[in-house]
């Protein structure tokens, strides 16, 4: 079988020279050899891009990762602040509930106070009065005598 292959492979080179093909078979294997190379930088290349999307996919996820943290801390942040939103005007409200309540005593402190001053006027008008009669009694009993 051996001894066929090689009288096959000479009489394929005798052919080959025969038609000119030894530049043909130079060209075709310089093809070859730009082809392989291309392919490598293409392989190379292809790598290269495929690292770079591993990557980019990557960055985009922790992007998205970051993002939904900060989403959640906003959530969190939107919710505290609207507790805290809710705490003050419930607070706000007792306040003045108290407050009113508080005015609500200053008022009838007031008047109380209003009436006191009208009782004491009226007992210093009555005072004032009996002693006036007392007086006028007093000069006209002098009078009579």
């Amino acid at each position: 079988m051996a001894i066929i292959d090689i009288i096959n492979a000479e009489m394929f080179q005798q052919v080959i020279d025969s038609m000119g093909g030894k530049l043909l078979i130079n060209s075709l294997i310089t093809n070859v050899e730009h082809l392989a190379q291309t392919t490598d930088t293409l392989s190379s290349d292809v790598s290269t891009t495929l690292a770079s999307i591993t990557l980019l996919v990557e960055y985009l996820n922790t992007a998205v990762e970051r993002l939904a943290q900060k989403t959640d801390t906003l959530s969190s942040d939107a919710s505290a602040t609207i507790s805290s939103s809710a705490l003050l005007v419930e607070n706000l409200i007792v306040t003045l509930n108290a407050l009113a309540l508080n005015m609500h005593y200053l008022l009838q402190g007031c008047i109380a106070l209003i009436a006191l001053l009208c009782v004491l006027t009226v007992l210093c008008i009555v005072r004032w009065c009996y002693a006036f009669s007392r007086e006028l009694r007093g000069v006209q009993h002098l009078k009579t005598a």
